[in-house]
């Protein structure tokens, strides 16, 4: 590999979605960990949820963006459709309603309500 135009220190969702983001844009990417594979830092000991609450409009919005990738994870990467990944379930009643949406809306009044994402990732990386 040629000198990489930047180096990730660190391979947890961050390092990774960062180095994957930077390589989608054309930069030559270096990732490095202490640990032997990636994941495998304080990721790893998270508790692998998918959650719309939080205590902050901001948080919530975030997490409802969110949910509009995961839901078409498959395509965000670029795979083929019916590729093997792990899926967003929703509560037992499937995802997100039109009602929790409301209700979202109703907490933050004061704001605007977030949209959901146009299809291009909303990270921006610009080129030298």
């Amino acid at each position: 590999m040629s000198a990489p135009d930047a180096i990730i220190i660190g391979t947890g969702v961050i390092g990774a979605a960062t180095a994957f983001e930077m390589s989608k844009a054309g930069y030559k990417v270096l990732s490095l960990d202490r640990n032997a594979q990636a994941g495998h830092g304080s990721t790893a000991g998270s508790c692998a949820i998918i959650r719309m609450h939080y205590s902050t409009f901001d948080g919530t919005a975030f997490a409802w963006e969110g949910y509009h990738y995961w839901r078409d994870w498959a395509d965000y990467l670029g795979l083929p459709g019916g590729s093997d990944l792990a899926q967003f379930r929703g509560p037992r009643r499937g995802p997100p309603t039109a009602r929790a949406h409301t209700r979202l809306r109703a907490a933050a009044t004061a704001l605007p309500a977030p949209e959901p994402p146009s299809g291009r990732a909303r990270l921006q990386v610009s080129r030298r």
